[in-house]
């Protein structure tokens, strides 16, 4: 009996789903469920500006692109892009 030809299937040749579900993003190992729940969490300005060691001012400054205001009083970021953001 012959295996099914990887054109057909639209996997590599010598590719184990197994093997590929395995890999997380960025072929670098896969994140736990509580990992990547977490960076999906929105934090305020101040709290914002404390992870990156800096003044809620500077933060505004130079991180403005990152805030989102949710409501008119209400200014948080996300966590993945405070983390993934190197500007200053």
């Amino acid at each position: 009996m012959t295996g099914i030809r990887p054109d057909v299937t639209g996997r590599r040749a010598g590719s184990s789903p197994s093997a590929l579900a395995a890999i997380g993003h960025n072929r670098g190992p896969p994140l736990e469920w509580g990992d990547w729940i977490e960076l999906e969490r929105h934090v305020s300005v101040p709290e914002a500006a404390r992870i990156k060691g800096i003044s809620p001012d500077t933060f505004k400054r130079h991180y403005s692109h990152l805030i989102r205001k949710p409501s008119p009083r209400r200014c948080t970021v996300k966590l993945r892009d405070l983390l993934a953001d190197d500007a200053v």
